[in-house]
């Protein structure tokens, strides 16, 4: 969890870099300072690239560990099952079993659900 808000902290401060040097470029344009503010927009959108992949990647690595971390139907299912079997199989309400088994199953792969 806190590496998850460690990434999206350093991409906010990526975007700030890229903000901070875009508006640097505009100062030094409106002063006509051309050569130094072309390279201060280069380095603006250097640092707005590096923001954008930093955001990308931890937004694809934040879905591949959500899609891996939540419990497929089949495999509440199936543990759901296992739980009505351990209990005497008995009449009754179907969801105890089946919310026990979501809960458990959340619970080994850390999942919020």
């Amino acid at each position: 969890m806190s590496s998850h808000f460690n990434n999206h902290r350093r991409s906010a401060e990526l975007h700030e870099i890229a903000a901070h040097a875009h508006l640097s470029a505009a100062v030094a344009h409106e002063k006509q300072d051309h050569p130094s503010g072309h390279e201060r927009s280069r380095v603006a959108l250097e640092h707005s690239e590096a923001a954008f992949q930093h955001s990308q990647q931890v937004h694809q690595n934040a879905r591949k560990t959500a899609t891996m971390a939540i419990p497929s139907h089949d495999e509440i299912a199936m543990h759901a099952f296992g739980l009505w079997q351990s209990r005497g199989c008995p009449a009754g309400s179907p969801d105890i079993d089946w919310l026990s088994a979501e809960r458990e199953l959340s619970a080994r792969t850390g999942s919020l659900r």
